[in-house]
């Protein structure tokens, strides 16, 4: 991987956007080589290496979990380096709401989608218990808050491409009965809105050629959009993603996670102590990335459920068996 693939994979996932994912993932091929200063067909040849490789060989529709009222937390524990993970990750499968698990050298995140607050401590008990009783720290995810209004209509397009984020606009507009252009628009705006992302499965021992790391700052909230952009900044070169976060509880430290790639460990640790040098930074730390598992299943049955209760839901749309895997993007 390159500092263009960076670029690629900085743009595919986020954009500009100000949130964990970005809501403009159907952008054109031709768009995103003009964003990232490249030929279209050498950004069409870097995605399909990113899929050939098995480094994204997944993508599922994430819908925002602001829309039903609930939210996403992340607990993030201190686990010791010899501990084997993925027996920890199995256990943390089981239990009600998490959707994934990054594995680090030294720790792990889970990640937990829930419904109504009142659930979320005896959640984070059970990922802490199975991680060992050590939590580095929980925090909630920066999705854009609602209301965000979506008709029958809407409804019909999200639950028309919840397997395939990538679905042509066509087969699309055939299913709900819609032109393609309405379709088209209709879908634009739900993006626009923040009410949907797509949500990508990620192998990092696919690629070569350095190293995967988060890093992860601690700040005063009122001061995140300040040293958000000061900080990316310093990482413009390695930085494919930021995970936006915000305290768990009122008066903690706002942290924010970059993720990053590096030549090798050094230069990482290079840039931690750049960062660590920036006014108002009061903590960082690096995690080395080692897995991330993604539960495609458990998220479906859980936005099967939330479907339900939408205008328009019908067994007939929503109990088509399982997913089919969505192919890396060809955006257009």
């Amino acid at each position: 991987m390159d500092t263009l693939d960076v670029r690629i994979l900085r743009r595919l996932f986020q954009g500009q956007a100000y949130s964990p994912l970005g809501s403009a993932f159907r952008e054109s091929l031709a768009t995103i080589a003009k964003r990232v200063g490249v030929d279209e067909d050498t950004v069409r040849h870097r995605l399909k290496r990113f899929q050939e490789s098995g480094f994204l060989p997944d993508w599922r529709l994430y819908v925002n979990p602001r829309i039903w009222a609930g939210g996403q937390v992340s607990l993030w524990a201190d686990v010791d380096a010899t501990v084997p993970k993925r027996p920890l990750v199995e256990e943390l499968r089981t239990i009600p709401g998490v959707i994934a698990v990054h594995t680090f050298y030294d720790g792990l995140a889970a990640f937990v989608e829930y419904d109504e607050e009142w659930i979320l401590p005896e959640t984070i008990r059970r990922i802490r218990d199975v991680a060992g009783g050590s939590d580095a720290f929980v925090a909630r995810t920066a999705f854009p808050a609602g209301p965000i209004p979506l008709s029958e209509r809407d409804w019909a397009l999200i639950r028309a491409i919840r397997e395939n984020p990538w679905r042509p606009y066509a087969d699309i507009a055939a299913e709900v009965g819609l032109s393609v252009r309405t379709t088209r628009a209709r879908l634009t705006r739900i993006f626009e809105l923040g009410a949907l992302f797509a949500w990508p499965a990620i192998n990092f021992r696919a690629l070569e050629g350095g190293v995967f790391v988060h890093l992860v700052t601690w700040y005063a909230l009122e001061r995140k959009a300040e040293l958000d952009e000061a900080v990316a900044g310093l990482l413009e070169s390695g930085l494919w993603h930021t995970l936006h976060l915000l305290p768990y509880r009122p008066g903690d430290l706002c942290p924010c996670t970059y993720h990053l790639r590096f030549p090798n460990v050094p230069e990482a640790q290079a840039a931690l102590a750049r960062v660590l040098r920036v006014p108002g930074v009061e903590r960082a730390r690096l995690y080395l990335n080692e897995d991330v598992f993604t539960f495609f299943d458990a998220y479906a049955t859980r936005l099967d459920r939330m479907l339900m209760r939408t205008p328009a839901a019908t067994p007939a749309v929503l109990t088509r068996g399982r997913p089919n895997r969505a192919r890396a993007p060809e955006p257009g």
